[in-house]
């Protein structure tokens, strides 16, 4: 079934085949069943609630243009959510359950948006959450489950946050944020076999926080290019982990690596930037690695590896070089090159 709503249908509860357009309206759809179809186009201050429980297959694709706000619940298998919210003050929040669902909501041309993903009890679900030209935006993306992807985005946005929080095994998250301020990316992975890439291009005073605990298995590659005064934290908890962090063309960035386990690699590599510092502390055993290497000025290093087999590597170029390693256990190695 396909239901498209005017503003008179939307009024009066009823259900037509009709223009899809409500001004200042606000709609609220229930269905029980599978293999619905909802569209659905607002301008104004108008809501939409929207519920497909029960059933699989169900679809909803709307369009808000206004001072709007959205809810939208869908629980089976199968599931379809595509949105777009345009203007100021706006929310849009989707929670899924079950699995194969996919979503991708949109913020665009606004300030002080919020938008919600929640997927749980489910795997190979799909998370897309954009929001563009707009300040003190947030983005929040939760899954539960195995085998899922989210993807976010932030471009032309300040003082906005982007939160992904995954918890099970062999999820995946792809976050990027570009050409803007004062600008945020949290990242938290619970579980076995998670993979995060995480980009920020551009702007200033932008920072990147990431988490990967009670697994193992796990990898993070992190990036900051073009931009001033960012800064990337990295913490892994676990056997088998892999951290990469580079910047590129920065200025008084920070990046700071924290593996806790065995078998764990971290990277940090800092170029053509000034004001540098890199800290990376691997401990309680293991075969780690730590490499830093930074192309710059005003650069200073820390490393510490406590443990077993451990391997250092630090490369410095530059000016006012400062570098500080410090390894406790067996069969470590260091090499460590100050031009």
């Amino acid at each position: 079934m396909t239901l498209k709503f005017s503003a008179l249908a939307i009024g009066l509860g009823l259900a037509f085949c009709a223009p899809a357009y409500a001004d200042n309206a606000n709609a609220s759809i229930s269905q029980a069943s599978s293999n619905n179809a909802v569209s659905l186009d607002q301008q104004g201050a108008s809501t939409i609630t929207l519920n497909q429980t029960g059933g699989d297959g169900n679809g909803v694709d709307a369009r808000q243009m206004g001072a709007v706000a959205a809810r939208i619940d869908q629980n089976g298998s199968a599931n379809r959510a595509s949105m777009n919210q345009a203007g100021a003050t706006n929310s849009l929040a989707i929670t899924q359950v079950g699995q194969n669902q996919q979503t991708t909501l949109t913020q665009e041309n606004g300030n002080n948006q919020w938008l919600n993903i929640w997927q749980e009890n489910g795997g190979n679900n799909t998370a897309n959450a954009w929001e563009f030209d707009g300040n003190s935006s947030w983005t929040n993306l939760h899954q539960d489950g195995w085998s899922n992807g989210a993807y976010a985005t932030q471009g032309r946005n300040n003082n906005s946050v982007i939160y992904v929080d995954q918890r099970g095994t062999s999820n995946t998250a792809t976050v990027a944020q570009y050409d803007g301020t004062n600008n945020s990316i949290s990242l938290s992975q619970f579980g076995n076999g998670h993979n995060a890439t995480v980009l920020q291009q551009g702007g200033a005073n932008n920072t990147i926080g990431l988490s990967q605990d009670m697994g193992e298995g796990n990898g993070a590659s992190m990036w900051q290019n073009n931009s001033t005064n960012t800064g990337v934290i990295a913490v892994q908890h676990g056997n088998g982990n892999m951290v990469l962090t580079r910047q590129d063309m920065v200025d008084a960035s920070y990046a700071g690596v924290n593996q806790d386990g065995s078998q764990n690699y971290g990277e940090i590599n800092q170029a053509h930037g000034s004001g540098n510092n890199a800290s990376l502390t691997q401990n309680n055993g293991g075969n780690n690695r730590g490499v830093i290497s930074q192309d710059g000025y005003k650069h200073n290093a820390t490393m510490t590896q406590s443990g077993w087999g451990n391997t250092a590597y630090v490369n410095q170029a530059g000016a006012g070089q400062v570098a500080n390693v410090g390894q406790v256990g067996n069969s470590n190695y260091v090499n460590l090159a100050q031009h």
